[in-house]
C-alpha cells in the first residue's frame, strides 16, 4: 500500500499534536495511533532538558546485536 506523501502543514500539524498530548499527559513517549491518528509517527522524550524527537513514518535501518 504506498500511501501519499504528507504536506508540510499535515506534518505540523501531527507533530503539534503529539507535542501537546505528550506534554498534557507528562509523558516520554506517544503514537499517533494512540490519538486515534492513522499516520505512522510517534515522539519520543529521550532527555528530560531536551525537546522530544517527532517521527514521521519511521523506518528502522539497522538493529544492533
Amino acid at each position: 500500500m504506498v500511501e501519499k506523501p504528507l504536506t508540510t502543514k499535515e506534518v505540523e500539524d501531527i507533530s503539534t499534536i503529539l507535542k501537546v498530548e505528550l506534554e498534557r499527559h507528562n509523558g516520554f513517549g506517544l503514537s499517533a495511533n494512540q490519538l486515534g491518528l492513522t499516520t505512522r509517527a510517534c515522539i519520543i522524550k529521550v532527555r528530560e532538558d531536551e525537546e522530544p524527537l517527532v517521527l514521521i513514518n519511521p523506518r528502522i535501518v539497522e538493529v544492533s546485536k
